[in-house]
């Protein structure tokens, strides 16, 4: 039987959104929200943002330097 995918309002926009796999996502937060402002944008294994400040094209020194090159280079054509 195919699992049938809802949308689920965001807890901090209240604008609705298909989750994903992600645990952050199935706490509640669209993707645009996940993401604070001045930290590094690396989701951790429990599902929660990285809490040092953003250095680096918006990762801290250590997440930056463990990213494989070719993730780097797609993030910087966006």
């Amino acid at each position: 039987m195919a699992k049938a995918k809802f949308r689920v309002l965001c807890k901090k926009c209240k604008k609705f959104y298909l989750p994903d796999s992600t645990k952050v996502s199935r706490l509640g937060y669209c993707e645009n929200c996940r993401f604070v402002r001045g930290k590094c944008k690396h989701i951790t294994e429990f599902g929660y943002q990285c809490r040092n400040d953003s250095q680096v094209v918006g990762y801290c020194m250590e997440h930056f330097l463990k990213r494989n090159p070719k993730e780097l280079v797609k993030d910087a054509k966006k």
